[in-house]
């Protein structure tokens, strides 16, 4: 039976924004999705398509190629269903998304069950290189969520499943407001928080921390995480391990470069 699995509680997910590649590779990028889902042991099942509703992958897929994927330029929905589901984007166990912001920035993400694929640092690496070329995203980061807590949705500001009034909430709420809509303040080189992965272009390398950049901040000790340079002088991978996240939060937290704090 296809995507015959029982889904596990919780998820992992890789974020990608801004993306400087104009237009994107709408078509690479579709076929590397559609063979990451593969790689993963399943099969898209669903699509979004131009009503606004879910339809069968195989059937849109063909009316997408002879359109060479135009309708889709704002955005679309994959995933893989397991057989019998509720809601289609919450009970997934592999989904794509890629969103056209209000604003014109976009963003896409990756969410899949964590029983399926570990939460890996050259796992997430090697996604991002592999996507690099068709979408030449700014900025990213990856991170663990329980699905019950909307992970997919998280990335765009969205509350599921928590208090509305906690300050996790805020954060979140914060985030869609300043990143989704052309009277926030986001800008290229902020960040929105720190995650155990957090992907950097050459912009938020070169922001200031305190008299030296953020580059030189972070490796100027190992307790600020290591840097790596995946797309040479391009884009780079700040690993954070958890128990450093929050003393690398509180130095950077007067810079003003972070985003929900």
């Amino acid at each position: 039976m296809i995507n015959n699995i029982k889904r596990g509680p919780l998820a992992n997910a890789l974020v990608l924004h801004d993306f400087q590649k104009d237009p994107v590779d709408l078509r690479g990028w579709f076929y590397y999705i559609e063979d990451w889902f593969k790689k993963g042991g399943l099969v898209p099942s669903r699509i979004s398509g131009r009503a606004g509703k879910t339809v069968g992958f195989e059937r849109e897929k063909k009316r997408l190629e002879k359109e060479d994927f135009k309708s889709i330029r704002d955005g679309v929905w994959i995933g893989a269903l397991p057989p019998k589901v509720g809601t289609e984007m919450f009970d997934f166990i592999f989904a794509a998304h890629l969103y056209r912001h209000p604003r014109g920035t976009a963003t896409m993400v990756l969410c899949w069950d964590s029983q399926l694929i570990n939460f890996k640092r050259d796992y997430m690496e090697t996604l991002i290189k592999g996507f690099y070329s068709y979408l030449e995203p700014s900025y990213g980061y990856g991170y663990q969520r329980e699905f019950k807590f909307g992970p997919s949705f998280y990335p765009f500001g969205v509350l599921v499943g928590i208090d509305s009034f906690s300050e996790e909430a805020n954060q979140i709420t914060k985030w869609g407001n300043e990143y989704n809509y052309s009277d926030g303040n986001y800008k290229t080189g902020m960040l929105r928080d720190i995650y155990p992965i957090n992907f950097l272009s050459k912009t938020h390398l070169s922001q200031k921390v305190g008299g030296t950049t953020l580059q030189n901040w972070i490796e100027s000790t190992p307790q600020h995480g290591e840097l790596q340079s995946l797309i040479e002088e391009q884009f780079w991978s700040w690993w954070v391990p958890e128990g450093k996240i929050p003393v690398v939060r509180e130095e950077l937290r007067p810079t003003g470069l972070l985003v929900c704090i």
